[in-house]
């Protein structure tokens, strides 16, 4: 459908393509602020929404242990994000794969490009199906004509003519508009869950409770909440965690194009964008157990009444727009990664615009007629098993690994080394590992759970 869409236009690609020619070697900059947004149009969409589900599991777990971990996890995923740009700087590199070739070697280059491509293309996989399933809920919703109900005519479209020319900007300056309509989409979520939980529609006695099932209706412990209780649930709100701060395909991008960059200066654009999404995680993981209470799904706006809730379109359409515009910046990491993979391992030059931008068109092709064949549902544990090992590896192992050979390389060249970031980035190296293979487990032991249901 995109190619057949976009064959009518050929004019307008090739002047799309000579206009890159002319201007792919200026180097586009963008200003903290705009960095900062793209950062939390990058990660709340996909972290914001689970957060609940593993907060409820086991009982809950306490309020205490499970806000110390969406710090600790938010401190771990920004000093790697950091930590990627520091070695970018000290190895003159412009990617994953080219610290990895100064660091270890040119000749197993395609293994981080590979990895970071195959991360980046599952999440976009299940992305394009978060995109059709619930825009064609809310043309439902609003009582559309019936072909635009339809899933796979929603879904072409959206990809046709909003994903495909924002995916084909050449860097992250082009998307700053975009994230920011991504970002009120975010703002117009987190509003409708804490609006409905102050109004009390979900309570005991609301008359949007009467024709849900019994399995449908919240309920809470009593206690509703505690302060320090750690219990095995705790093990699945980790598991979400893993990957909720996960934006490091794009960590040097935004280094790169941050204006009048210094190491410093992404230290605090970073500081700022990751302490903004950390505070939309704690809101969502605490307003939505407050709402749903143990029976909070993983995609928490399943749990909203479907027809009756007018906010509950709201919530949806605000997820739908951050969910549609943290897609370029995904495929963004996806591209960076292709390029490498393209110069290192292919006779194929992405200088080349125009077989560049058609390679391009064909993988988001490939991306969408998976997502035309399978639900959220269906690619959920598929990405749940690769984002534990794939986001862990790229977001913990990997970067710990190199910054741990990029210290041996410095201390041979008679610089010193911080002892503390000795110490944090073998950590790093360690939690990976077990967050990865707890990971596998956790997804692989709920998909069955869910499956006895």
């Amino acid at each position: 459908i995109i190619l057949k869409n976009h064959s009518k236009s050929t004019s307008s690609i090739n002047q799309l393509v000579s206009t890159d020619t002319q201007t792919h070697e200026n180097h586009h900059t963008i200003s903290m602020f705009s960095v900062v947004v793209n950062i939390i149009a990058d990660l709340c969409p996909h972290g914001m929404l689970p957060l609940a589900y593993g907060f409820a599991q086991g009982g809950p777990s306490g309020v205490i242990p499970s806000v110390l971990l969406v710090l600790l996890f938010g401190l771990m995923s920004g000093y790697t994000m950091i930590s990627y740009a520091d070695m970018a700087q000290d190895n003159n590199a412009d990617t994953i794969g080219e610290i990895w070739s100064n660091l270890i070697s040119n000749k197993t280059t395609f293994i981080p490009d590979l990895a970071m491509f195959l991360l980046c293309f599952g999440c976009c996989v299940f992305y394009s199906a978060f995109i059709g399933d619930i825009f064609s809920s809310l043309a439902k919703a609003i009582n559309l004509p019936g072909l635009l109900t339809k899933r796979y005519v929603l879904l072409g479209l959206l990809s046709s003519y909003v994903l495909l020319p924002l995916c084909l900007q050449d860097d992250l300056s082009a998307l700053q508009f975009s994230s920011k309509i991504g970002v009120f989409g975010i703002l117009v979520t987190v509003f409708v869950h804490i609006y409905r939980l102050i109004d009390g529609s979900y309570s005991s006695n609301s008359p949007l409770l009467n024709d849900l099932s019994i399995k449908q209706i919240p309920t809470w412990p009593n206690p509703k909440y505690n302060l320090f209780s750690i219990n095995t649930g705790i093990l699945t709100l980790v598991n979400m965690l893993c990957v909720a701060f996960l934006a490091h395909y794009n960590a040097i991008n935004y280094y790169k194009e941050l204006e009048n960059k210094s190491i410093n200066k992404y230290k605090l654009t970073i500081a700022l964008g990751y302490t903004v999404s950390i505070l939309v995680f704690v809101t969502m993981m605490l307003v939505g157990y407050g709402l749903f209470g143990l029976i909070s799904q993983p995609l928490l706006l399943n749990n909203f009444h479907n027809t009756k809730d007018i906010f509950a379109t709201y919530a949806r359409f605000g997820t739908g727009l951050a969910i549609l515009f943290a897609y370029p910046l995904m495929f963004a990491g996806l591209k960076s990664a292709l390029k490498s993979l393209l110069i290192s391992n292919t006779s194929i030059n992405p200088s080349n615009t125009l077989v560049y931008k058609s390679i391009q068109v064909a993988i988001l092709s490939v991306i969408t007629s998976i997502a035309f064949k399978c639900s959220e549902d269906d690619v959920s544990v598929v990405l749940g098993i690769v984002g534990s090992v794939l986001g862990c590896g790229g977001a913990y192992i990997l970067p710990g690994y190199l910054q741990l050979i990029n210290m041996r390389k410095k201390k041979l060249n008679g610089l010193k080394n911080n002892q503390i970031d000795v110490i944090a980035n073998h950590l790093l190296v360690a939690l990976g590992f077990i967050f990865g293979g707890l990971g596998v487990w956790v997804t692989i032991k709920d998909s069955h759970s869910h499956s006895h249901h």
